[in-house]
């Protein structure tokens, strides 16, 4: 319709900006200090959600596609189903732990093959879903476990590597590069961004979690 007819063009809907979805070092010290305590499912979860930490918030159901030769020379190569971005993460040592404890033989990890054995045919194709649903199932009670005040997910996981990230002095477009922001579009095509930056950026914000 014309514009000067439309009865509603001077009205904008308010946009409520999203819930933080981050946490602290501490935070998540006090989810590795409690992990000891945990029954076995919860623990999987705890490993799935620092694996997803450890590798800069990769997407649960890109992690969990992900095949047995996705690591070449110490590099995690793929692409995200969401945007078709490419990524390239160093696998630092305590990544490799987790992946290494879980690992698959049709995939990376085992997670889907588990879960594929008692998927019924008429589901199939819903078995990430099933596997993200039960991991925030158990982060939920974790977080109660551990005196934490959120509802805890794996999209915790990446919102906390950037807020560590930025804490921790990282600069802002080192921080957007390693979570893929602006990856792929035609300013990176001119600009060869150093990986290298990212690397250390994420062993900083690792060692910050376990080591200082």
């Amino acid at each position: 319709i014309r514009p000067d007819n439309f009865p509603f063009r001077k009205y904008k809907i308010q946009q409520d900006q999203s819930q933080k979805r981050s946490l602290d070092r501490e935070d998540l010290r006090a989810l590795i200090a409690i992990r000891p305590s945990l029954p076995p499912g919860q623990q999987t979860a705890l490993d799935l959600f620092f694996l997803i930490f450890y590798l800069i918030g990769i997407n649960l159901k890109d992690l969990l596609y992900l095949g047995p030769g996705s690591i070449y020379k110490g590099r995690l190569l793929y692409r995200r189903f969401k945007t078709g971005r490419d990524y390239s993460i160093k696998v630092f040592p305590p990544a490799m732990e987790i992946i290494e404890k879980y690992q698959g033989e049709k995939y990376l990890l085992r997670f889907m093959e588990d879960k594929q054995r008692i998927t019924p045919r008429s589901r199939r194709g819903t078995e990430h879903k099933d596997i993200l649903s039960n991991t925030n199932k158990h982060l939920r009670l974790i977080a109660t476990k551990a005196s934490l005040p959120v509802k805890l997910s794996t999209y915790y996981a990446r919102h906390s590597w950037a807020t560590i990230a930025a804490k921790a002095g990282i600069p802002r477009d080192v921080i957007a590069h390693a979570l893929g922001h602006g990856i792929n579009t035609m300013t990176d095509i001119y600009i060869d961004f150093n990986q290298d930056l990212v690397d250390e950026a994420n062993e900083k914000v690792i060692q910050a979690i376990l080591y200082n």
